[in-house]
């Protein structure tokens, strides 16, 4: 994975959420977006992932240029797994995989279905094909959207704090699933605030106060950080 960030701002109702934020990685393949509450880490990942455009800057994500990127072509290359599992709630867990397949990926009804019951089943969710989202549990409706983002081969996924919703059980359903898919070789890029998880996972991390990256590298500098904010960050989330 490439993903370079250079000088993005981003206002939000007359508030700046984001402060020139500059960032580059090369050859990573799996980051962790770390920091408290309102630092501005899920607001970076919905402009790298193009749902929303900063106010200034520039963002290259390996070698597209996201600003100038039609939605339609940048969203080929790419999947986002929402905080809350965001399936359509009248339609079943199979259909809310295949149905992204047919409309948008043009494939057949036949073929969609074959990719969703082969990622069914690698996560574990065969038994759930014909549930709705509201048959589900917390975990199984999200490893259903991992699914779904899985399901037109994306060569990045995005997640935001996919376990923020669920109870400790549940979290560690979907952080499995979601391990799966780094031994798996998926790229991705993922805010999270479970920090043992994230040295598991990411080789790569940007640590964020207040719209602003503090510190930024390898994973294992959280064992030694370099900045006096990041050193207390880490000593109070790991106190418990």
């Amino acid at each position: 994975m490439k993903l370079h960030c250079d000088h993005v701002t981003h206002m939000y109702e007359g508030q700046k959420v984001l402060d020139d934020v500059s960032l580059h990685f090369e050859n990573v393949s799996a980051i962790a977006l770390i920091g408290p509450s309102g630092a501005g880490k899920s607001t970076l990942l919905r402009l790298l992932s193009k749902i929303e455009s900063p106010s200034s800057g520039q963002i290259f994500v390996n070698g597209m240029d996201v600003l100038n990127t039609s939605e339609k072509e940048y969203f080929k290359h790419i999947g986002f797994v929402f905080q809350h599992h965001g399936l359509f709630p009248h339609l079943s867990a199979c259909h809310n995989v295949t149905i992204v397949l047919e409309k948008v990926h043009n494939k057949s009804k036949d073929e969609a279905l074959a990719i969703a019951k082969v990622l069914f089943e690698q996560f574990e969710l065969t038994d759930h094909l014909h549930k709705k989202p509201a048959q589900l549990s917390g975990g199984q409706a999200q490893r259903v959207s991992i699914v779904r983002s899985l399901a037109a081969s994306p060569s990045l996924l995005f997640f935001d704090e996919p376990t923020s919703a669920l109870d400790p059980i549940l979290t560690k359903e979907v952080l499995h699933a979601i391990i799966k898919l780094r031994k798996q070789n998926i790229k991705f890029v993922i805010v999270t605030h479970e920090i043992a998880f994230a040295r598991q996972v990411a080789d790569a991390f940007v640590y964020m106060e207040e719209g602003k990256v503090i510190e930024s590298g390898a994973i294992e500098q959280l064992d030694e950080p370099k900045t006096e904010k990041l050193k207390r960050f880490l000593d109070f989330v790991m106190t418990f």
